[in-house]
């Protein structure tokens, strides 16, 4: 017999904290995680005057004398500041709050309460708390958590679905309450919503919190932060993310016609000179369809650069696509190269598809950020983009 399922929803930390178990759990132990949560709200809240936070923001209470557990986060914030260039920021200058450690807090909650489950014997369960959610076990035998990632601005549908085995999944945009992100300047806003993937919750929470303060700021800083993936979703609502990241699916378009356009991402950080890790390019034509499982690959494709920024996608003497690179000011020996495609299977889908693996050389000379555009006349989009360093 199946154990039976458990729900149980807690509203603390200014938001609904969801308990979602799949295979049973000690009341004692929820209990425990329940009154931990209360007691980081009541110890870190920037939005409660008498907080541990606040009375040491205000020079009320000394950090010795605090809890222990408060010089923890607080040190774990100064390495997260440091490591994200300072995106991450829980000392912001023009904040309203000296200490605002809210961007690493939420998420560190969240784990340690898994972690009191856990201890108690707890698996098969997700925790989330508005944008932040950590998964435990499975939700049945065989078969990984699923986690929307929710659309920006259409609060009932999601932009893509990402499938996590076990680990966190921690999102920054501009809908959740405990506004804890500060920008160093009023550009435009390029990114509306960041999501990072990987086994520490708390961790990505601040990773999340870096990626938005950025708004599409070089992200070679995620290297120093190996097994954390990142999904990005821009003012356009086009989606990109690092090859990691397992898509499930996409959500939002219906059966029949042509695919939906597909806009994959991939970042990758390499010293000047050197190539970038060869990328798979998924290729079908018109005629298919993802949603009906109905693919029609395109096969023998190659590359044909007419110059060093711009080139086409050619299946014999047909033009079945683009390619376009913008290199960094002063950049000249640069290119890439690929071809001809095989039939494959798409890691996103399951079906088979036309693979073209391509490699793209930097300039020795040059540091920066290059952008390789690849976009096939169906609208399918897919970008490589190199930070040389």
């Amino acid at each position: 017999m199946q154990p039976q399922a458990t729900l149980h929803v807690e509203r603390v930390m200014g938001t609904a904290v969801r308990f979602d178990f799949r295979s049973g759990v000690a009341p004692a132990a929820l209990d425990e995680a329940v009154e931990f949560l209360h007691w980081v709200d009541r110890t870190f809240s920037v939005h409660r005057d008498d907080s541990a936070i606040r009375r040491i923001g205000r020079g009320d209470l000394a950090l010795d004398d605090a809890p222990p557990v408060v010089g923890s986060v607080i040190a774990r914030c100064e390495e997260l500041r440091s490591g994200t260039d300072g995106w991450f920021d829980h000392r912001p200058d023009d904040g309203p709050y000296p200490i605002d450690p809210s961007g690493y807090v939420k998420g560190w909650s969240i784990d340690e309460a898994a972690a009191i489950l856990r201890d108690a014997g707890g698996d098969g369960f997700c925790i989330s708390a508005g944008g932040d959610v950590v998964m435990s076990g499975e939700p049945q035998a065989g078969s990984p958590w699923k986690v929307g990632i929710r659309h920006p601005q259409r609060v009932d549908s999601t932009v893509a679905v990402v499938t996590v085995p076990d680990g966190a999944v921690a999102t920054s945009g501009r809908y959740e309450r405990g506004e804890h992100i500060w920008p160093r300047s009023r550009t435009e806003t390029k990114l509306i919503s960041a999501t990072v993937i990987g086994p520490n919750l708390g961790t990505a929470d601040a990773l999340a919190t870096a990626l938005l303060a950025g708004n599409g700021a070089s992200t070679a800083w995620m290297r120093a932060f190996p097994g954390y993936e990142i999904l990005l979703v821009d003012c356009e609502f086009g989606v990109r993310h690092t090859g990691g990241v397992m898509l499930a699916d996409r959500r939002g378009h219906g059966g029949g016609g042509p695919p939906p356009p597909f806009n994959n991402a991939i970042y990758q950080s390499v010293a000047a000179g050197s190539d970038a890790a060869p990328v798979g390019l998924y290729l079908w034509d018109k005629r298919s369809s993802v949603a009906d499982g109905v693919i029609n690959p395109f096969v023998d494709v190659a590359i044909d650069m007419t110059n060093q920024h711009h080139g086409r996608l050619v299946q014999g003497n047909k033009t079945v696509g683009h390619v376009t690179i913008d290199a960094p000011a002063g950049a000249d020996v640069y290119g890439v190269t690929g071809g001809p495609s095989f039939l494959g299977t798409a890691a996103v889908s399951g079906l088979d598809v036309g693979i073209l693996v391509t490699t793209f050389s930097t300039d020795p000379d040059v540091t920066g950020d290059y952008t390789i555009t690849f976009r096939m006349n169906n609208g399918n989009t897919q970008e490589l983009f190199v930070t040389a360093e």
